[in-house]
């Protein structure tokens, strides 16, 4: 199987992750070679023959700091660690696009993903539950890679509530109570909502486990998935179950049921009206709980 971000496919990632040993687990996960994958043009120097004294130009320097970065990703775990909570989104953009043209994206989230784990691993509830790095790349990453698979696995249910406006499935009494008035049954409207609401979400639990579809998920997503469970098997073994959940619930199939038009699961220009909306935000929180083992509601 090709490996579409650079590295070798004889296992689910290339082999840059520099491991501590007590996460000496995932490299199982790792095969192994020697060298990164970072392109040629990044490693040339741009001294002019002879001129030893050449000092380099900022183009220079930039490059140098490419192949550092896509090399040791070491960095990019203690980024993780020191970086403001309002500079996440421009240091994920920018680890994003540097890492993915010189196919070393995956082992650099492998790093910020151990570094998390290490950080949190006295509160293993807070694992990824914060605007953290690895939040963020794994998010925007799988938002990159994901379109074809989203669009088959998420866009048949989504057309479905989109096309139903008479549908409801709000179940919140306060909501309901506006929309029907003091002298309806209540409670009933709320049972017959929740029934329906179930029924929705079951079907998208059945489509994203049919056999054909999860063999759409993408090899990446699949390589996070198997990191975050080797993770969790050293950091924080009863949490396995919702951080894999949770990555791919929080991290890919509940945003893209929200904001289906921002994953191309929609043509271009239609959006959700607001009750579709609403319906599928309910359905996402429904999701969202089954996959943390928690009661919904």
């Amino acid at each position: 199987m090709e490996d579409t971000t650079g590295g070798s496919a004889e296992g689910l990632l290339p082999p840059l992750l520099p491991l501590s040993p007590r996460g000496s687990g995932i490299k199982g996960l790792i095969a192994s070679h020697s060298n990164s994958t970072v392109p040629s043009t990044l490693t040339q120097s741009s001294t002019p023959p002879g001129d030893a004294q050449h000092t380099p130009m900022p183009s220079d320097r930039l490059l140098r700091l490419v192949v550092l970065f896509t090399r040791h990703h070491l960095i990019s775990k203690e980024f993780g660690r020191v970086v403001d909570q309002s500079e996440i989104d421009a240091l994920t953009r920018a680890l994003i696009n540097v890492s993915i043209p010189a196919g070393s994206t995956l082992n650099m989230i492998a790093a910020v993903l151990e570094g998390e784990f290490e950080t949190n691993c006295k509160d293993p509830g807070s694992i990824m539950r914060s605007n953290c790095l690895a939040s963020k790349l794994t998010g925007v990453f799988s938002r990159m890679r994901c379109a074809d698979y989203l669009s088959k696995a998420v866009g048949p249910i989504v057309e479905e509530v989109m096309s139903d406006e008479a549908c409801s499935l709000e179940i919140d009494p306060r909501k309901l109570m506006m929309t029907h008035g003091e002298g309806a049954n209540i409670e009933d409207i709320a049972y017959n909502n929740l029934m329906l609401l179930i029924g929705k979400t079951s079907a998208v639990v059945s489509m994203l486990s049919a056999p054909q579809v999860r063999e759409l998920l993408p090899r990446e997503m699949r390589a996070i998935a198997s990191v975050i469970a080797e993770l969790s098997k050293i950091y924080a073994a009863d949490r396995l179950l919702p951080l894999v959940g949770g990555f791919i619930m929080l991290r890919l199939v509940n945003p893209s049921l929200v904001t289906p038009e921002s994953y191309g699961i929609l043509p271009d220009g239609m959006v959700p009206s607001l009750s579709a909306r609403r319906n599928l935000t309910l359905m996402s929180k429904l999701l969202q709980n089954l996959s943390n083992d928690v009661l919904f509601g």
